[in-house]
Formats: C-alpha cells, structure tokens, sequence
C-alpha cells in the first residue's frame, strides 16, 4: 500500500505542478511583425494579426463611453479615496479601459492603474486608480471627464508597479522636465504642453501615415535610443485603430523626454522580433476577473507588462515596457 501511495505520489505532483505553472503570454504566437515605420528618432514596428482577428466590437472605449455619456467616473463617496473611483456603465456594452489612460475632475486627476472592463449595467463598480494630481483634494467637478490622453510610458510603467509614490515622482519629474511645474503638481499641464508641440504632432502624424495602408495591424512595438521600449498589442484591429492616436502620442513624447543628445540608428526588424520572443514567454499571475474577462501581471528582470484577455482567454491588450 505504502508503494502504491508513493508510485501515485511521483505521478500526481508533475501534473500539479504544471497545472500550477504561470502561463505565458500570447503575442508571440498570435501576431507577426511587420516593417519599420520611422519618423525622426521613433520607429514602430506594426503588429498583424495571424489569421482571422477576434472581434472585439464589443467593447467600447473610455473615451467613447465618456462621449456618449454612457460611462460615469466619479469619487467613491463625499470622503473620497485615492486609490480608487466608482464608474457606472448605462451603455449596451462593456467598456475597456487601459491602465495609464487619464481623466480629470473629481478631488484629483487620475490615471487607470490597471486594464479593466466595465461590465454593461454596472453600478458604482470600483476600479484602480492613481492620483497624478498631488497638490489638490477638493472638488472641480463631481464628475471625471477623459483627457483624450495615454500616460507617457514611465508613468504607465509605475501604474503597473502598483506604486503611488513612484506615480507622484514620475509626474514631478516630467512637470519639471517640460517646464510645467503647478501648485497642485497636476500632470494635466504636461499633458497640453505635449498636445501643444509641433513635434509631437509631426511625428504623430508622420507614423500615421505610415500605418495607414498596414492591413490588420492590430498593435505595436515601438523603439527609441536605438532599442525596443515596449509592445502594445490588442488582438483586433479595430480595437487598436480606435486607441492608435493616444497611443502613438505617448510613445512620441516619451520618446522625446528620453533625448540624451546622441543619435541612435533604428533598431533592426530581427531585433524587435528578437525581442517579442524574449518578453512575450515572461510568466504572468493572474491578478483579477470579471464576468467579461480576465487580468494578469508581467514582472521579470526585463519588463513590466500586463495582459487582459475576454472570457474565451482571447487577448483584449498584452502590454510590456522595459525597465
């Protein structure tokens, strides 16, 4: 019997282990890497899709939610809590909100800190947050409005961290580094500052055009320094065009903010491709659900990055970004 028991035991403890092992992501296996778009010192490297994409016209955006006034962001009581916001959702879809997207109002401005979905018919459910507004708690208005904006990559990178001071140190040091630094240290006037600059706009509109005519993009890795910074990837089309704008400005001003006064070539496709492999076999935890879908975190010694998938484990956004 005791043999029994242990023959059992060494047959049984594999397949618990590798039922426990944390899956890796899905990009590498679900997108393939096209050519180098270049404008000024920002290279991107589109992401298509293999095969059929997944729809993902079920979901609306943050910022289309917002517009249409189905979406509702607002404190989570008189008292307020920093590292939280209660959103309703009267609209007939769900939404999805990306960590690092920016709205403003309330006590203070925030940013998404992590992906979410908010389900359809949603009352007062409590999503992540963080304050990029230090200096102020009192009330602009009871409601939050979208700033049409994606956090620059760092401050995005400290939202995965799960970091408040970190997140209150990035926006600090970026308000200093574009000269809009304000008695609330609100990341809102960096935000215009960026919106406001030729380059920015330049740049943006230069890798625009050059997406345009990229059949079932749905994502992309962007470099800078002459290296990959980080991937975002969708996996639907649609989804990615919808957020193409906030995102490729981010990118543009994270790269300028990086400038160290040398010139650097455009990394090579092998490189970005080398590059996907590497980060996408990070292991992740699982680190929420929902009935539309479900979150995981990326951490290694490499990247930050963060996955949410629909309720079929179909990818919704798989993010990295360097350390």
């Amino acid at each position: 019997m005791k043999r029994i028991l242990v023959v059992l035991s060494s047959l049984l403890t594999p397949m618990w282990a590798a039922a426990e092992a944390p899956p890796v992501g899905l990009l590498a296996d679900q997108a393939q890497l096209g050519s180098a778009i270049t404008a000024g010192e920002v290279t991107i490297f589109p992401l298509i899709v293999k095969g059929v994409p997944k729809d993902m016209t079920a979901y609306a955006t943050l910022d289309e939610a917002l517009d249409s006034k189905h979406l509702v962001i607002k404190e989570t009581d008189t008292s307020g809590t920093v590292s939280a916001l209660h959103v309703s959702n009267t609209g007939d879809k769900p939404i999805f909100a990306m960590a690092g997207e920016v709205v403003l109002g309330g006590k203070q401005d925030r940013i998404v800190g992590k992906n979410v979905i908010i389900e359809k018919g949603a009352k007062e459910q409590k999503i992540a947050v963080f304050c990029v507004e230090h200096g102020r708690w009192n009330h602009k208005t009871a409601r939050f409005s979208s700033a049409k904006t994606m956090a620059h990559l760092k401050l995005r990178q400290q939202a995965y961290k799960g970091s408040q001071s970190r997140v209150w140190k990035e926006v600090a040091e970026t308000n200093a580094r574009r000269k809009t630094s304000n008695a609330t240290d609100t990341y809102q006037n960096a935000i215009k500052r960026s919106a406001s600059s030729k380059e920015v706009a330049q740049l943006v509109k230069a890798l625009r055009a050059g997406t345009r005519g990229v059949d079932n993009m749905a994502g992309v890795v962007i470099a800078y320094a002459g290296k990959p910074q980080a991937v975002d990837w969708f996996g639907n089309p649609k989804l990615y065009r919808r957020l193409e704008g906030k995102l490729l400005t981010s990118y543009v001003t994270q790269a300028l903010d990086s400038r160290d006064g040398k010139k650097y070539a455009p990394p090579p496709k092998s490189k970005a491709g080398d590059w996907i492999k590497q980060v996408s076999r990070a292991k992740r935890r699982a680190t929420g659900k929902t009935k539309s879908g479900q979150f995981y975190q990326f951490d290694n010694v490499d990247i930050d990055g963060t996955l949410a998938t629909d309720k079929d484990g179909n990818a919704i956004h798989e993010g990295y970004i360097a350390k």
